[in-house]
């Protein structure tokens, strides 16, 4: 069977270009997970500059320690709960606070 040399040309092309592929979106695209020596883990970063860096959304169906507090996705009900406790347990003090300031203002007052 003898092709035509249009065609033949054309799928030369074609292989040449797809062989290119590879090479052209590596060197225009970011890696996709990176852990550098120092234990710094990127997502989408070349060089994270932090434990966790990531370049783009997070979804999150669990929860978020760190001293101080917890903050759970909408799932996770108890946490939730203890985060609405503690975000309470805020208000109240900061009106406690907003008082004692009163307080304060007063005693300025009749000081003066």
């Amino acid at each position: 069977m003898h092709l035509p040399i249009a065609p033949l040309r054309r799928l030369l092309m074609c292989a040449a270009l797809i062989s290119m592929l590879p090479a052209v979106a590596h060197a225009q695209a970011a890696p996709l997970f990176r852990v550098l020596p120092t234990g710094n883990v990127g997502i989408g970063v070349d060089n994270p500059q932090k434990k966790l860096d990531v370049s783009g959304d997070i979804k999150l169906t669990g929860c978020i320690y760190f001293p101080g507090g917890t903050y759970c996705g909408p799932g996770d009900s108890a946490a939730n709960a203890d985060s609405a406790a503690l975000a309470g347990q805020l208000k109240a003090l900061q009106e406690e606070v907003k008082a004692l300031r009163q307080q304060v203002r007063d005693l300025q007052t009749k000081k003066n």
